[in-house]
């Protein structure tokens, strides 16, 4: 490993260190290395750095478990590639929050041809035989299949892929040594001899509900396109959409009955234009720009189409207040959803706070109204909600600003998210939603 890769390694190992920050630490001192020998009156310069953050930074890097780490990574037979070296994938590198080292355990191409297969954890019948042929036909095309090595669809796409004789990517929330979920190592070991497990976690890393999202953003950013068998209307395979369309990814569905409780995201999907397919031929065809190639839905020939990004409906029991700012702006928009592991779940319709319906004027300008929470709410809940703003800012900020430490900032991102208050976006930012 080269001197600036051991450098970005340790920035990793750092908590609450994120892509972007690390970008900006990188792009002011020029390397990782020049990071790390900087004094602590130096990191002071970098703008996007909290004050309260330097002192801190500068303790994290001195005591990064950079030794154990590489123990971890030797023993596992894995490797640490950069977003300098040319074994980068090349789809990732124009992403903003693109992570600064990737930890692989197998082979994964710079330039491979990729597209994700994703769904529902509680597949049917149906979405088994569906994912099983389509995943042959676009193996027999070249592709190789990314997933999430979750329940259901993910490691049905997976098998199918290795039975097939293709080759197959897995994209752990977790680090490399903490198989999610247990039941699928053999399988992990298998894809790993044919293909790749990839993670940008630290190897010790436990796959923790709020990593999920951000590893979403990695299995659509490496692949040309998103392939979606059966999602609930509160499925997270729709995170792994909602980043494809930002990314400007093509998103494919395949439909399926209307009365099942599996099509509620995929009738979603629909609505915001994403493409309906039958079989491996239809992908192939529109990722060829061949708009003629068999769907008898909307798409005209010669148009390509995206997902468009929509704003959810409103929680129950909570309402907009009068001449309240927009939620974001279509290209910012965010997912809602609270499933962190291609599992369908509800999200609570209880103990939702209300949000007050006056605003009070300061000058020409608003300030927010204020929030009337449930006895009992955590008051980590409180402090982080306080922090947040319409604008996105970076966890590392707000773990900043609030002094929470990252077992409770985590605890209150997912509480603030299933109560429909927090708006997540790709690189580890929040924002309100209303």
């Amino acid at each position: 490993m080269d001197e600036e890769t051991r450098a970005l390694l340790v920035l990793r190992l750092v908590p609450g260190l994120g892509p972007r920050l690390t970008r900006a630490l990188v792009e002011h001192f020029g390397s990782a290395k020049a990071v790390l020998q900087a004094s602590a009156e130096r990191f002071s310069e970098v703008q996007r750095l909290p004050r309260r953050l330097v002192t801190a930074l500068k303790q994290a890097l001195a005591q990064a478990p950079v030794e154990q780490e590489l123990a971890d990574i030797t023993s596992a037979g894995a490797q640490v590639i950069s977003w300098q070296s040319p074994d980068y994938p090349q789809a990732l590198r124009p992403l903003p929050d693109s992570p600064p080292i990737l930890y692989i355990r197998g082979k994964l191409g710079a330039q491979e041809p990729c597209l994700a297969v994703v769904g529902s954890r509680l597949c049917t019948n149906y979405g088994r035989r569906i994912a099983e042929r389509l995943v042959a036909g676009l193996v027999r095309a070249g592709f190789t299949i990314v997933s999430g090595l979750a329940r259901g669809i993910d490691a049905i796409a997976h098998q199918a892929a290795l039975a097939n004789g293709g080759r197959t990517v897995a994209v752990f929330a977790g680090g490399l040594l903490c198989v999610y979920p247990p039941e699928h190592r053999e399988l992990a070991e298998a894809i790993a001899q044919r293909g790749a497990l990839v993670s940008e976690q630290p190897m010790r890393m436990p796959p923790e509900r709020t990593l999920f999202p951000a590893r979403n953003r990695l299995i659509s950013g490496l692949c040309q396109g998103v392939v979606i068998i059966e999602a609930s209307d509160q499925s997270g395979a729709l995170i792994t959409a909602r980043h494809a369309a930002e990314q400007g990814r093509d998103v494919f569905v395949v439909p399926g009955p209307i009365d099942s409780p599996t099509s509620g995201g995929i009738v979603q999907l629909l609505r915001q234009g994403a493409w309906p397919v039958r079989d491996a031929e239809d992908i192939v065809a529109v990722l060829r720009g061949q708009a003629d190639y068999r769907a008898t839905g909307s798409n005209k020939a010669g148009v390509r189409t995206r997902l468009r990004v929509v704003d959810p409906p409103l929680p129950s029991g909570l309402s907009k207040p009068a001449n309240s700012p927009p939620l974001a702006s279509e290209a910012s928009r965010r997912s809602h959803l609270s499933d962190w592991d291609s599992a369908d779940t509800q999200s609570p319709e209880t103990n939702k706070p209300e949000l007050a319906q006056s605003r009070e004027s300061v000058g020409e300008g608003t300030v927010d109204p204020p929030m009337v929470w449930p006895e009992g709410t955590p008051e980590y809940v409180r402090q982080l909600y306080a922090a947040l703003r319409h604008e996105p800012l970076d966890v590392d900020i707000l773990a900043a600003q609030t002094g929470l430490s990252a077992q409770d900032l985590a605890r209150a991102v997912v509480h603030l998210e299933m109560q429909g208050l927090l708006r997540r976006l790709p690189g580890n930012r929040l924002a309100r939603r209303f």
